[in-house]
């Protein structure tokens, strides 16, 4: 049955893309973890917080715009190159996709579609970065009280 799978290539075609993907997905979590994290220290310093108080939701917000605007413009070269990839039946390897790309429409060509994205990656920042002050917060102040 395994040689069936391997003579169909089902398990080339399931796998297909996961590079790109994994790449993608590497950047996307280092860059907006990094960033919300800096932007939580600005918040709590600016606004006089410990790091047991929860930081207001509106500033939260605005921190994510900001690490929004760093993460779309660091992470739509790699969703590019996904995306021309699964196009091409992801024959070929990433830096032939960024040549491609860059061959195809310059620099811009990594940035098309930058608008439905920074939407996308804006609430996506949003709900995760209030949601990681909320637990960050409450674990805070569970290890204070055992200590």
């Amino acid at each position: 049955m395994i040689r069936d799978f391997r003579k169909d290539g089902i398990i080339k075609q399931l796998f297909q893309g996961y590079v790109p993907l994994f790449t993608r997905q590497s950047v996307a979590w280092s860059v907006f973890l990094t960033l919300d994290q800096q932007m939580k220290n600005i918040n709590r310093k600016r606004l006089g917080l410990s790091i047991t108080d929860p930081i207001p939701r509106f500033d939260l917000w605005i921190g994510s715009f900001i690490v929004t605007i760093f993460n779309t413009i660091t992470i739509m070269p790699f969703d590019s190159v996904k995306t021309h990839m699964q196009k091409v039946k992801g024959k070929g390897k990433i830096i032939d996709a960024f040549k491609d790309i860059k061959s195809e429409g310059g620099y811009r060509g990594f940035f098309v579609g930058w608008r439905i994205r920074f939407a996308m990656y804006l609430l996506h920042s949003m709900m995760t970065s209030d949601l990681l002050d909320k637990l960050e917060v409450m674990v805070r102040k569970e290890n204070k009280n055992q200590t």
